[in-house]
């Protein structure tokens, strides 16, 4: 490797570890109640957006070029023209129309983001669950994709999300997996250490890694891959796919 590639390569990774840490901006991804619809099923409000999960600012987000759902037996539904936009975020109604699991996906098209330094790509998901455990297992084939390997509904707080991480459907070692909770009413300055709020776990060899999620809440499961360089519009920096998965921890009972 000359001087030169080493270089770009090393500005390359402090690229990607500055895009995530310290008290990073995430899509964000909620409903308005829990995700898990109970046996005869229901309607969800999703809100759509993007900013720091323990602040409480709401800052303007790209536009998803599509939503869709996709249900346990491979039905895909286009869900895109249910949006609305409410200010800074998106907000979608979604009722629940078949009884199994259905991921609900906003994908953001690749565009520049001063923020990841890089160009972008990101998908933006969570499981609605209505009546049958099926479906939360199977992966949909996204760029990166973060497949649990326990249910993501039904999580109670202090247990431990057991994930693998696929980049194009092959797994994706010694890559961190970031876990952190969207907090409301949000902290109060002054804020603890990042490393307090942001876990991090990274993959081994099969792309398989666990975090314990330790409170109630909505929480964001968030990966991003380098996938190369790429120069336009005057801009040059590395092509990045993230996916970002919000699962909901209810409390002990």
């Amino acid at each position: 490797m000359t001087h030169r590639s080493g270089l770009r390569a090393w500005l390359a990774a402090i690229g990607l570890l500055l895009s995530v840490p310290a008290f990073a901006h995430y899509p964000i991804l909620i409903g308005d109640r829990p995700p898990s619809l109970g046996e005869h099923g229901g309607q969800i409000s999703l809100t759509f957006g993007r900013g720091h999960l323990h602040a409480p600012k709401w800052e303007e987000v790209q536009a998803p070029d599509w939503v869709r759902g996709y249900t346990f037996d491979g039905m895909t539904m286009e869900l895109t023209d249910k949006l609305r936009k409410a200010g800074p975020v998106y907000r979608l109604d979604y009722t629940s129309q078949r009884v199994g699991d259905t991921w609900v996906v906003f994908h953001i098209p690749q565009a520049w983001t001063d923020h990841d330094r890089g160009w972008s790509e990101t998908t933006v998901r969570t499981l609605i669950h209505h009546g049958l455990a099926r479906g939360w297992e199977t992966p949909l084939g996204l760029p990166l994709e973060i497949v649990p390997l326990n249910q993501p509904y039904g999580i109670l707080a202090g247990d431990s999300a057991r994930l693998q991480l696929l980049a194009n459907g092959k797994p994706l070692a010694d890559t961190n997996i970031y876990a952190e909770k969207y907090f409301r009413p949000p902290l109060q300055e002054p804020y603890p250490p990042d490393e307090i709020i942001t876990r991090t776990v990274r993959t081994d060899a099969t792309g398989v890694a666990a975090v314990t999620l330790h409170s109630p809440g909505w929480w964001v499961l968030f990966a991003t891959h380098e996938t190369g360089e790429q120069q336009k519009d005057g801009k040059s920096g590395p092509t990045i796919v993230q996916d970002a998965v919000w699962v909901y921890v209810s409390p002990l009972p």
